[in-house]
């Protein structure tokens, strides 16, 4: 399977297109929905101790000692032998061969994608902390944890030492000709060695080092930069990957996304996608929306549904500026469970009833275009629900500019949901 059908796959999976209509609860008051348009995070494997991801495959190295594979191959799993428990991969995501380690990380097994099978072993007398196979197979390289770069023909013995690295090395890669190996360590040099003599040809400094995790895509490598830990008082600052054009030699703007989504944690192994979907997120209990009144500003201030604060003009009910809600003399109104209060004579409306079922009232406030509310209860001043009730058509989602009961908000149609990922795994 390859890995754009394997995420589109979980991703329907996870998340199905349809929005289905909420039902009413057993029991009033027993939940609340949200309802938001934003990335997802769809779960792919569990027991996972490392992975490989590039655009076009992605491996997963289990406790169990299973690697998982989503590829154009058709090899979808190997074992390491002894089912050891797999903590180094080796691999681009296209090539047809896979190198494979347990823990001690002194033999890495060489695997042939194509009739997915176990076809040699390289070995170490250190334990190893990167490796990379050419394209073709023929030429292996490694570097262990004395910082020893080696390479050489798979089939030829004990690869050959080249040079000791300066720096904790972070990633090696092969060129599709095979007739360079780079390798990046954590300060930010970039070598390039030829193949077959092994003589540094090039080596860059790449700016913006120290790095935490180096990944070749191509005739790009992504480079991670290490969190600087911030200063008694401040926030950690958060530094953007570094995207290096190896041919062009020089730092790019990326295209589009480099890391491809792909992120572990505790064993889970998940992908964040970049197009954004619907989510429906429940929240046990009733909705809690609080408001106050100050005479002297004419304000209103809310206590909005996702624990923030907004200011509103009392006069019209449209959205005030915060110097409005500075006031000391709030009173605080109550606030009927269908989101309607009442203030100098006046009605207002913090939601608006979207669908009628059973006698109950399905209610929704939007934050934003993305962001909704809904919870079902009785109708408003204990008027009756009857079933010709006049509503929006279904599908529609209110957008409530003015909190003032008389002026409608306007309906706008619930987005198109994505049925599969969108430009992101070629």
């Amino acid at each position: 399977m390859t890995l754009e059908d394997f995420l589109n796959q979980a991703l329907i999976r996870q998340y199905p297109e349809q929005i289905s209509t909420f039902s009413p609860p057993e029991r009033l008051g027993e939940y609340f929905v949200e309802l938001v348009l934003e990335p997802v995070l769809v779960h792919l494997a569990t027991g996972v101790r490392t992975y490989v991801a590039a655009a076009s495959g992605l491996a997963a190295g289990l406790e169990n000692g299973n690697i998982l594979i989503w590829s154009r191959w058709p090899c979808p799993a190997l074992t390491l032998p002894e089912s050891a428990s797999v903590d180094l991969l080796a691999w681009d995501g296209s090539a047809a061969f896979l190198g494979a380690s347990d823990s001690r990380r002194r033999l890495l097994h060489v695997y042939d994608l194509r009739i997915c099978a176990h076809v040699g072993i390289v070995s170490s007398e250190e334990p190893i902390v990167v490796a990379a196979f050419s394209p073709s197979g023929t030429w292996a390289a490694l570097v262990d944890q004395r910082r020893r770069l080696q390479a050489g023909p798979v089939d030829d013995g004990p690869l050959r030492q080249a040079g000791v690295l300066r720096f904790q090395p972070l990633g090696l890669a092969f060129s599709p000709g095979e007739g360079l190996l780079f390798s990046a360590d954590q300060a930010g040099w970039l070598l390039h060695w030829t193949v077959p003599d092994l003589r540094v040809s090039e080596q860059v400094l790449i700016p913006r080092g120290p790095f935490q995790r180096a990944v070749f895509n191509g005739p790009r490598l992504l480079l991670e930069p290490v969190r600087q830990k911030p200063v008694s008082g401040d926030q950690e600052k958060v530094s953007l990957p570094v995207v290096w054009d190896i041919p062009a030699s020089a730092v790019v703007s990326p295209e589009h996304r480099q890391d491809h989504g792909f992120s572990l944690d505790a064993g889970l192994l998940a992908y964040q996608t970049e197009d954004r979907r619907w989510l429906r997120k429940m929240h046990l209990g009733r909705p809690g929306l609080r408001v106050w009144a100050s005479p002297s500003a004419g304000s209103l201030r809310l206590k909005d549904l996702d624990g923030s604060y907004r200011c509103y003009s009392a006069s019209d009910g449209f959205p005030a500026d915060e110097e409005q809600c500075r006031q000391k003399d709030w009173q605080e109104l109550e606030v009927d469970t269908a989101g309607r209060f009442h203030w100098a004579a006046v009605e207002y409306a913090l939601a608006d009833p979207v669908m009628v079922r059973d006698g109950r009232v399905l209610y929704g406030r939007s934050l934003s275009r993305d962001r909704f509310f809904f919870w079902w209860d009785e109708p408003a001043g204990g008027r009756k629900a009857e079933p010709d009730l006049a509503l929006p058509p279904e599908g529609k989602l209110p957008i409530r500019e003015s909190l003032r009961v008389e002026i409608e908000p306007s309906w706008v149609p619930m987005p198109h949901q994505p049925t599969e990922f969108q430009g992101e795994a070629e």
